[in-house]
């Protein structure tokens, strides 16, 4: 019953622009309270500096940033009213775990579980999920040049849908290490 909002940042936010897109989001895992701080964080940053600092407003003058700070507020929700450990979403017959719910690589890698009971329920097809819709929506119409999905267990970072050997391979272990120096 949460809606799922994305907020836009860019110069001249409500007018039509041929702007690359950069998009983030967080929460894919309800228990990931932390992440939508960290994403708040952000549209605290990029708003509250636009006027004096020089690298944030050449990013939100030649960027449209695109924040989603919870892909699941359903299971947010029930995170804050009771069960603090909770994971996956709220589907009424059979929770899933939002982010093994895309159609890229769905059931592949190992990665995720046909059981309904598992933290890692995938679910009953590619994209059966609102909040997943929610979110492949939004890529489909911003289109983003880079993509950033926070989460906080791991501390590492993952490219190519995480089990696939891309051949932008080099430029993506560059960018990576980068991000990784910074964090």
């Amino acid at each position: 019953g949460q809606t799922q909002y994305v907020l836009h940042l860019t110069k001249d936010v409500g007018l039509p622009n041929d702007r690359p897109s950069f998009l983030l989001d967080a929460q894919h895992h309800a228990r990931e309270v932390m992440t939508p701080e960290i994403a708040r964080d952000m549209i605290d940053y990029l708003t509250s500096r636009y006027a004096t600092d020089p690298q944030v407003q050449r990013w939100l003058d030649n960027v449209n940033i695109y924040v989603v700070g919870s892909v699941n507020p359903d299971g947010a929700m029930y995170v804050f009213t009771t069960d603090p450990s909770w994971r996956k979403n709220r589907h009424p017959s059979c929770a899933v775990d939002n982010n093994r719910n895309y159609p890229v690589l769905w059931n592949g890698c190992n990665g995720s579980s046909a059981s309904c009971g598992s933290e890692t329920y995938r679910g009953t097809a590619p994209a059966s999920e609102p909040e997943t819709q929610g979110l492949i929506q939004l890529t489909s119409q911003v289109r983003p040049f880079f993509a950033l999905s926070y989460h906080s267990y791991g501390e590492y970072l993952m490219y190519s849908n995480g089990c696939t050997d891309p051949d932008e391979r080099g430029a993506l272990d560059e960018v990576a290490q980068g991000l990784n120096a910074i964090l």
